[in-house]
């Protein structure tokens, strides 16, 4: 069964939106861009401790990404910055926080008792 958790935040310039899927440590991260004609690109921030971003991917023009091998039960922080041509970027929006679903517990075996 899977099983969404979707949190919405309104940022400075971008809107960030999203959702955990409970049988996978992957999250989709959507947005708006700025308006204005420079912006060319976005760059997703994340990492484990908030304020502290250890990962970074360009993902050029799109507007939404996936994030894929995350560990399960683990709290991600996120933040989105857009650039121009000449790599400036931008302020970074508000970040986000939340965690991806533990893994499923393990199953328990019992044997039937002997005839």
């Amino acid at each position: 069964m899977r099983r969404f958790v979707t949190l919405l935040f309104v940022l400075p310039l971008l809107t960030v939106v999203f959702a955990t899927n409970a049988d996978a440590a992957n999250l989709t991260l959507e947005w708006d861009s700025p308006t204005d004609a420079s912006t060319v690109g976005h760059v997703i921030l994340y990492g484990t401790t908030s304020g502290a971003y250890a990962l970074k991917v360009d993902v050029g023009r799109a507007t939404t990404a996936s994030i894929s091998g995350l560990s399960d039960g683990v709290r991600y922080c996120f933040a989105v910055l857009a650039y121009n041509s000449g790599g400036t970027l931008s302020e970074r929006s508000s970040e986000v926080c939340g965690s991806t679903p533990p893994a499923p517990s393990a199953p328990v075996v019992t044997a039937p008792p002997p005839p």
